[in-house]
């Protein structure tokens, strides 16, 4: 399935280059909204294990809305961030943790 066509959730194992250009995306459009420098480490993103869900996207019609990546850096630490589009016209719908 191309991101073009993608609605909903979606909860990936390893990310395809298609799933990065669109993070990507999203990521400069919230930094330039909230004037950051969201830091997302992308030798990680780029090389994720291909057996481990470690990324959840979200898609209003094709367009990445939101995204929500884990790094873990050992047992003991990791980290989860996200970030969510900021277009008045876009509505994110709630996501219960049993639709992870």
């Amino acid at each position: 399935m191309t991101t073009a066509s993608r609605h909903g959730l979606f909860k990936q194992q390893g990310l395809t280059q298609d799933e990065l250009v669109d993070i990507e995306r999203l990521a400069t459009i919230c930094n330039t909204y909230d004037g950051l420098d969201l830091k997302l480490n992308w030798n990680i993103l780029r090389s994720r294990p291909l057996d481990e869900t470690n990324d959840f996207l979200y898609y209003e019609h094709g367009m990445l809305v939101g995204f929500l990546p884990l790094f873990s850096f050992s047992l003991r630490e990791a980290e989860i961030s996200g970030m969510v589009h900021s277009g008045g016209k876009i509505k994110i719908h709630d996501v219960s943790s049993a639709d992870l």
